[in-house]
């Protein structure tokens, strides 16, 4: 296989649009907003989990958002492993400039995104994951209807 650089970026930069319009669509803001929001939210994500586990989500992410997922973390840092729940919080409502409430309800917005996105295999991986090391999922959340749609294969 040929490596296309004019198809492989464009493509890569089209998968990572379609998440943010999803996103801001989703919330009824800016697409601006909603890349920030994705951004805080798999920072979020990514300082929630377990280093060994960083990798089990992020090769599931399209190319561009995967590199976000990866922006300015530092896993040999002292304190690079999972971080409790309202600490990856308090840190989504001070990039983001909101309370703990919001962030709670974007970091699960961007989870929905996950869902939807993700197949359902990597998915119930990382529900079970977060599940374990946080309290902001808790272990009652079921899935949206568009995500169960599409685990079914209707979408």
């Amino acid at each position: 296989m040929s490596y296309i650089p004019s198809r492989t970026f464009p493509d890569a930069a089209q998968q990572a649009s379609i998440w943010v319009c999803e996103l801001a669509d989703r919330l009824g803001c800016e697409q601006r907003e909603a890349y920030e929001i994705l951004r805080a939210g798999l920072h979020a994500l990514r300082d929630s989990m377990a280093v060994e586990d960083h990798s089990e989500l992020a090769n599931h992410l399209p190319v561009l958002l995967r590199g976000i997922f990866y922006e300015s973390w530092h896993p040999t840092a002292v304190g690079s492993g999972p971080h409790p729940a309202d600490h990856v919080l308090a840190g989504v409502g001070t990039r983001l400039n909101c309370g703990e409430a919001e962030s709670r309800k974007l970091v699960a917005t961007v989870l929905e995104i996950l869902e939807f996105r993700l197949n359902s295999h990597i998915t119930a991986k990382l529900r079970a994951l977060l599940r374990e090391r946080s309290q902001w999922l808790r272990s009652d959340r079921k899935l949206s209807p568009a995500a169960v749609s599409r685990q079914r294969g209707d979408a």
